[in-house]
Formats: structure tokens, C-alpha cells, sequence
């Protein structure tokens, strides 16, 4: 209060002086001017004169004389007679207009200079102390100005909440005067700019969160509007975010909008009962974490609480493909994770090399099945992931693996390279954390039927058994092969019983005795575990 009525008492100081003061600077502009204006001769005007404003010297200047509409004629539109203009109607006002007119002047300069004039260095011990027991967290501040134009407001500058655990680059806080006078204080906008909030940033707003509040707050904030927030997980950082909250009584928020900084995903939440209606979307968007695949589209609708997010209607668009399903998460006690889904239509080959993994497989694929996970820590989501699946594939390609030729090759052995094309290919996907059960695996095209179980470890590795039946001919049918190598690197050869048995029967009845001898040989080696 007491700056707000030095300033005023000042202004008005200031304000009276300079009326008088520009009335003179006004007078002695038009004694320079005075001999001529764009030309034309001034009557009653001369240099080094007095200056008496009259009708016959202001008729010159303007069509009305002694006017208060001082306009320039058509002839002198063009020249600085504009500014004397300006300066004849100051003269003719009366002496409390000008005062009025000077007092204004005055405080918007006062306004101006407010943030060299009044030290704000005094603010620094209180207002630290004021805002580390509402955070329950030490917080420090670099610097505090106060700024008057063009509406008042405070900047804060270099804040530091938890010693680290929340900075903020700069914060600038517009305050609803009149509410100054009173309690509550109100806020209309807090901005902040270059938010950081680590992991125990994250616990600590969590924990102010739950916190029941003691009763009404002394400040009440209408609109919060974050930009440039960086938030780390221990999963690791998410894209920088844009972040607007509407407030209400208590300061409870009404509207949430989150949005990356590029625009491409964006969360909103509105009131709804004691949760929240969430609704998410996206478009051409690679989430933070998890497999790094492009989403051309995604769209949910669910619901939140404190203690759980539920998503019943999730579509997302991806690589000429469709997925839809629903998800829920927990985080009561642990993290949980589990849901169904359905996808249509996908392209496996871009896919696969979205997730840098070697394209083994070309087709579209169409798949169903459910998903579990639960974990303390985020980061433990992936290896706790459980999944079944159950997919197809139509007209695609195997690439790597000649199917018909490894059979062929019972003798010369070989590492399965080529592709092998079918017709249809399906099975179930087991996921165990990092790794990957195929099971009860059927590949048909013209040439063959095959039937596989196979073992993907964490590490890539392949493992597992292909049987093969070649149609087209009497004697290749039931052929094992074994599947090794990598994903980048497959290898098939057949199983070793199956050596054996058809070099036997190659001997004794070629044709035929191959493949029937690698079939009795796998049986036999089976016995013995070979």
C-alpha cells in the first residue's frame, strides 16, 4: 500500500510540473516555426516574439479555427505542420485538463520505472520462507522484480524446489488487484516457463497431491498454464510439454490439457464425479516408451482416479494397419498393466523394421488375444509383460528360411537360406517378458505344409523344430528340421536322428527310403534325446 501511494502522490507531483512544463516547450517549438509553416506565413508570429494563438493563425493551419479539431489542411497534409497542429490544441486546453493529462503521464513513467525504482531484494527471505512451507520442500529463488506494464505483475526467476528436485526457469504470477485488499488473495494466471521435474519431483507433487488441505487456501490461482516441461521418469524423460489448468473454488481444477510441444499428442480431462473423463490423441506420434513405432492415429476415451486410468475404447492407425482394444492401469499399491486387443490389416515388414528387427516375414496380419503385466517400478513393466496370442497371416513370405529345399537337402545339410512363400500361416504368440514362444505354428502354400514350435529368447536367439511335408511328390513328407542361429541370422538343418535315418534308407531304397528313413531316424533320435 504504502508503494502504491508514494506512487500516486508522486505521479500527481510530476504530472502538475510537466504540464506547465510542456506548455512552455510547446510554445517555444512554435516560436521556431513561426516566420513560416510548410511555406506559408503565420500572421502575429515572429521570430524570437511572443506567441499569441489567434483565429487568423489557426485558420491557416486548419479549416477550423480555433478549433479543437486541429487538422492539417489538404495543402499541408503532407509536411510537419502535423506536429504544430498538435501543439495548438495543447496550448488551448485548460490548465486542469493538462494537470489531468500530466498526472497520467506521470504514473505510466512511474510504471515504467517501477523495476529500477523499488527494490524487491527485501521480498526474497520472506517469500522463500513462505512458499518452503506450503511445498514442505527448501525453495529458493534467483531473483523477484515487479513489473506494472502493462498490467501488473511479479517474475521469479532461477526457482528451486527440493534441491533439485523441481527447477523452474521463470514464473510470472498476475494478481487480481482489488482481491489484494482482502482474503483470499486471488491470482488470475501463474505462467511458467522450462519446468524440470525428476523422479523425486514426481513423489513430492504426488505427495502434496494427497495431502488433505487444511481448509480454504490463502491464494486462490484461476488459471496455471506451464510451457516447456520436461518431466524424467525413471523409465527415462518424456518429449517436452505445454500444460493449461483451469482452477475453480479451493483451487480444484476444473479443465486439464496436456500437449507435446509439437502439437502431435494431446491429453484432456475434465471433471466427473470424484475422477476425471480422459480422452487422448494423437497423429504421427512415436510414444516415449515402449516398442518405437509410428502411430498415424490414436484415439482413446476412459476414465481416471487416484488410483487407476481405464481406457474401454482404444483405436490406433499404424502402419497400413488397425489395433483396438482396451486397457486399464493401476498404480494403488504396484504398477499394473492388462487389456485386450485386436489387430487387422497389419503390415509386418515395416513393422519389424520400425522395431529393428531383421524383416524374417512379409504379409498383413490379423491377430486377438490378451495382455498382463505387473511390476514396483516402471521399469520393470517390460520383463513382467505376459501375452497370448492368437494370429494369421495370408499370402506372405518367409525370408530366410527355404522350407522346401532344407527339406530337399537332407544329406548335404545347408543353412536354410532363400524365402519361402505361403499361402497362410498362423498360430499363437506367447510372450514371456523379453522372449517368445511360437506354438502349434502351420505354414501352407502350394508346395508344402509345415508345423513349427519355436523359442525366441531375450537375446534374439532362435530355437526350436520345423516339420516339413512337400507335396508334389511321393517320397519327402514329415521331414524334421531344427531351427537355429538368430533372427538376423536363421539357420535350419535337420534334426540329427534325421541325418542318420536318411543317409540309412538313401543306401538301402533311394527316393522313398530318404524321407522315410529321416522320419524313423527322428524317432529313434527322440528316444535317445538326439
Amino acid at each position: 500500500s504504502w508503494i502504491a501511494t508514494a506512487a500516486i502522490a508522486t505521479g500527481l507531483a510530476v504530472g502538475a510540473a510537466g504540464a506547465f512544463f510542456f506548455t512552455e516547450v510547446a510554445n517555444t517549438l512554435l516560436t521556431i516555426a513561426n516566420v513560416t509553416v510548410c511555406g506559408t506565413a503565420v500572421n502575429g508570429i515572429t521570430a524570437g516574439g511572443d506567441i499569441r494563438i489567434t483565429a487568423d493563425n489557426l485558420a491557416i493551419l486548419a479549416p477550423v479555427n480555433a478549433g479543437a479539431n486541429c487538422k492539417p489542411s489538404p495543402t499541408l497534409r503532407n509536411c510537419w505542420c502535423k506536429l504544430v497542429c498538435r501543439l495548438v490544441r495543447w496550448t488551448q486546453m485548460k490548465t486542469g485538463s493538462k494537470v489531468a493529462l500530466g498526472v497520467a503521464g506521470g504514473l505510466l513513467v512511474l510504471a515504467a520505472a517501477a523495476p529500477w525504482l523499488v527494490s524487491t531484494s527485501a521480498w526474497k527471505g520472506p517469500v522463500e520462507a513462505a512458499a518452503s512451507e506450503v511445498m514442505e520442500a527448501p525453495v529458493t529463488l534467483g531473483k523477484i522484480n515487479l513489473v506494472l506494464l502493462p498490467l501488473p505483475h511479479l517474475t521469479l526467476q532461477e526457482v528451486d524446489v527440493g534441491k533439485g528436485a523441481l527447477r523452474l526457469a521463470s514464473a510470472v504470477v498476475r494478481p487480481q488487484l482489488l482481491s489484494l485488499l482482502s482474503s483470499p488473495r486471488r491470482l488470475t494466471s501463474v505462467e511458467l516457463k522450462q519446468l524440470e521435474i525428476n523422479p523425486q519431483g514426481l513423489a513430492l507433487l504426488q505427495r502434496l497431491a494427497e495431502k488433505a488441505p487444511a481448509g480454504p487456501p490463502a491464494v486462490e490461482i484461476a488459471r496455471l498454464h506451464a510451457r516447456d516441461v520436461r518431466v524424467t521418469l525413471e523409465a527415462g524423460p518424456l518429449p517436452p510439454l505445454d500444460a493449461t489448468v483451469e482452477l475453480g473454488a479451493l483451487n480444484l481444477p476444473q479443465v486439464l490439457n496436456v500437449a507435446t510441444l509439437d502439437g502431435k499428442a494431446k491429453v484432456a480431462a475434465l471433471p466427473e464425479g470424484d475422477g476425471w473423463k480422459v480422452e487422448i490423441s494423437a497423429k504421427d506420434w512415436t510414444p516415449p516408451f515402449g516398442p518405437p513405432l509410428l502411430l498415424n492415429g490414436l484415439k482413446a476415451v476412459g476414465r481416471a482416479d487416484r488410483q487407476k486410468l481405464v481406457l474401454p475404447a482404444v483405436e490406433a492407425t499404424l502402419y497400413g494397419g488397425r489395433v483396438s482394444g482396451n486397457v486399464e492401469l493401476g498404480w494403488a499399491k504396484e504398477l499394473r498393466m492388462n487389456g485386450k486387443l485386436n489387430i487387422a490389416g497389419l503390415d509386418i515388414a515395416p513393422t519389424l523394421q520400425a522395431l529393428k528387427v531383421a524383416a524374417l516375414l512379409s504379409g498383413h496380419l490379423e491377430a486377438n488375444g490378451t495382455f498382463r503385466a505387473q511390476a514396483t517400478k516402471p521399469a520393470g513393466l517390460a520383463d513382467a509383460l505376459r501375452a497370448d496370442v492368437a494370429f494369421k497371416i495370408e499370402n506372405g513370405v518367409l525370408h530366410g528360411f527355404d522350407l522346401a529345399n532344407a527339406a530337399k537337402n537332407l544329406i548335404r545339410g545347408g543353412r536354410g537360406a532363400g524365402q519361402t512363400h505361403f499361402d497362410q500361416l498362423t498360430g499363437t504368440v506367447q510372450v514371456a517378458g523379453r522372449a517368445l514362444r511360437l506354438r502349434n505354428v502351420k505354414v501352407a502354400s502350394g508346395v508344402l505344409d509345415a508345423r513349427a514350435n519355436v523359442d525366441v529368447s531375450a537375446a534374439r536367439a532362435l530355437g526350436g523344430r520345423v516339420d516339413v511335408d512337400l507335396k508334389g511328390t511321393a517320397g519327402l513328407v514329415g521331414v524334421p528340421l531344427a531351427v537355429s542361429g538368430t533372427l538376423s541370422d536363421p539357420v535350419l538343418m535337420p534334426t540329427k536322428g534325421a541325418l542318420a535315418g536318411a543317409a540309412i534308407g538313401t543306401v538301402l531304397l533311394p527316393g522313398v527310403g530318404t524321407s522315410v528313413g529321416s522320419s524313423i531316424g527322428d524317432k529313434i533320435g527322440k528316444m535317445f534325446g538326439k
